[in-house]
């Protein structure tokens, strides 16, 4: 926050300054946010499976089920372990 929060020029500049520290052409990837935002659907907790994008999810859903299952021992093959 200091130095202006994030933005993709704040982003842009820190991989350049950066890169030129190390001696690299690259440093990091700027468009990160944008790369992971494309799989979030507007904060409604439903996200996108990666591939060909045509299927979706419920976290909230998801997160609920697995709560339901919190303190109970682990079970593999039907046996506790």
């Amino acid at each position: 926050m200091e130095r202006g929060g994030y933005s993709k020029e704040v982003a842009t500049q820190f991989s350049h300054r950066m890169a030129a520290r190390e001696g690299w052409s690259r440093y990091g990837d700027v468009n990160y946010v944008d790369h992971v935002m494309q799989y979030y659907n507007g904060g409604k907790g439903s996200v996108v499976v990666m591939g060909d994008g045509s299927q979706s999810f419920d976290v909230e859903e998801v997160h609920n089920i697995m709560k339901q299952y919190l303190g109970r021992p682990y079970v593999w093959g039907g046996r506790r372990v």
